[in-house]
């Protein structure tokens, strides 16, 4: 008898979780911030870029798992800030692996300069976005950032489980667990679910 409201209790809390978690997924499909949301996609994307950079100036080596972070720390980002979790971090996502590729080769440029040439963080920096912006280089940097791109695309798939989701998803999930939560009579249904749990 124990075992059995042991496990009713916990399934009673999961119907409860499911509950909330619908309301809060409805809730953030409607009233999310778009610029909240933006602003998280950028940050996240900044703060995926960092190990490469890091991993890249201290080892001379990149590993495609760190580039895959951007896409992943931009999803995050953009929910954490409270971003509407609609179709919006999904396009976001990949629109900031694009551009975050751009930013590790300029950040990582930026880091070479102050190694090799002892240039202030500013200075680099300033240099480093004034390349990027050439036209004339732009296809050498194209070539130079393909290795990055095949990696934030292997990102993208490795995390398109998470960041394809959607409030709308969230609250599928959360009906589907309430669709068990049929009203039963008490009598009927102890017997034989108590020969279940034993």
């Amino acid at each position: 008898e124990t075992t059995f409201n042991a496990k009713m209790g916990e399934w009673n809390r999961e119907v409860v979780d499911a509950i909330s978690d619908t309301n809060k997924a409805a809730d953030n499909a409607q009233r999310g911030s778009y610029l909240l949301g933006i602003l998280g996609a950028l940050l996240g994307m900044i703060a995926g870029c960092l190990p490469s950079v890091l991993t890249i100036l201290f080892t001379q080596t990149i590993y495609a798992l760190l580039v895959a972070l951007i896409p992943i720390g931009s999803y995050y980002g953009y929910k954490l800030l409270g971003g509407r979790m609609n179709k919006t971090p999904l396009i976001l996502s990949i629109l900031s692996s694009i551009l975050g590729v751009f930013v590790l080769y300029t950040l990582v440029l930026a880091g070479t300069f102050m190694q090799e040439y002892s240039l202030a963080l500013g200075e680099a920096l300033g240099l480093s976005i004034a390349l990027m912006f050439d036209p004339s280089l732009f296809s050498a940097i194209l070539s130079d950032c393909t290795t990055y791109f095949l990696f934030a695309a292997l990102g993208l798939l490795w995390s398109w489980r998470f960041i394809s989701r959607t409030a709308e998803s969230d609250v599928a999930d959360a009906v589907k667990l309430l669709e068990l939560a049929k009203p039963l009579h008490p009598a009927a249904f102890a017997e034989e679910t108590e020969e279940a749990f034993l």
